[in-house]
């Protein structure tokens, strides 16, 4: 019986007798249980498949309830809230599912990824942008190879749930190393740090001053015989340098906090101009701050490090 109860029972009311009762059920060879008596009604319990044959037997009979697995489902299907919200899961499911809540990015190159990032962003693609199409991940992937089509070597743009994976390498570009038949002269005064050089004979050492016009890597080597053999130079030669930037700016009053932060970034911005890739800014020296004639000028002294090779 207790197998019974978990697909379902039938409650029921009836106005027959208790003896009119089990002498249909026995019958129409319906089982029934717990048959009680309240006030002139019988309620019984039948099994759930008997449902027709409970029907013919009982035609005034008053279905009060089904109990079990079965009737827990029966009792939900006529619940309008349970479809309201059944609808409401399924489509809360459907708009996450097409929600990007998360970007991944798995690259070889920082600058890059910072570049794609860039255009995603212009293109509305980004953390709560809603996707639409099965076939999103294939056009964004060929409208990023068509966009950065001399930058990237493969990229492959995936999509789990709501999360947006985008991998990808960078094309790496063979630099031709640019040979030179002359020996590299230093352009500055500076402290040798650091040696580039691919060929060429250096023939100065670390931690040695030059001068402008000293020959720092020679293109040519003397042999044991005495005779000067010929050498391809590439590469540099940096060193420690001291360069002095002066700006001024027009001021009809006294030195403000404002004027003194113009002065100060035109004389970073200078130094930035002459700085490039591998080479550094040490130290930043205030030497002096004056004010004439309706003019402040200031006075920096940067150290830095530099390829003194460089015209």
């Amino acid at each position: 019986m207790n197998g019974n109860f978990l697909f379902g029972m039938i409650h029921v009311s009836t106005n027959e007798s208790i003896q009119e009762v089990l002498n249909r059920s026995h019958r129409y060879h319906l089982e029934i249980y717990r048959v009680t008596e309240k006030g002139d009604k019988v309620e019984f319990f039948c099994h759930i498949e008997q449902k027709k044959q409970l029907l013919n037997c009982f035609p005034d009979a008053k279905i009060l309830e089904v109990t079990g697995l079965m009737g827990f489902l029966v009792k939900q299907m006529f619940q309008p809230f349970r479809y309201f919200l059944l609808i409401w899961t399924i489509v809360l499911y459907f708009v996450l599912s097409h929600m990007i809540f998360k970007v991944d990015f798995q690259s070889t190159s920082e600058s890059l990824k910072h570049e794609i990032q860039s255009y995603l962003t212009d293109h509305q693609i980004v953390q709560g942008t809603f996707v639409w199409g099965k076939d999103f991940e294939q056009k964004l992937k060929q409208e990023l190879k068509v966009k950065f089509l001399h930058d990237l070597s493969w990229i492959e743009v995936t999509r789990s749930a709501s999360r947006l994976s985008i991998q990808f390498n960078h094309k790496e570009t063979a630099q031709l190393n640019q040979f030179l038949s002359e020996s590299l002269i230093s352009t500055k005064h500076a402290v040798v740090v650091k040696f580039d050089v691919l060929h060429g004979y250096p023939c100065v050492k670390l931690n040695q001053v030059v001068h402008p016009g000293d020959v720092l890597v020679q293109s040519y080597l003397m042999d044991s015989k005495g005779q000067a053999v010929s050498l391809a130079v590439s590469g540099q030669v940096y060193g420690l340098t001291w360069t002095t930037v002066n700006c001024e700016i027009d001021a009809e009053r006294d030195l403000t906090v404002f004027d003194f932060l113009r002065l100060l970034y035109g004389c970073r911005s200078q130094i930035e101009d002459e700085i490039s890739e591998g080479e550094e800014v040490l130290k930043e020296n205030i030497l002096q701050v004056t004010s004439s004639e309706g003019k402040i000028r200031i006075s920096v002294l940067y150290t830095c490090i530099e390829d003194i090779t460089k015209q």
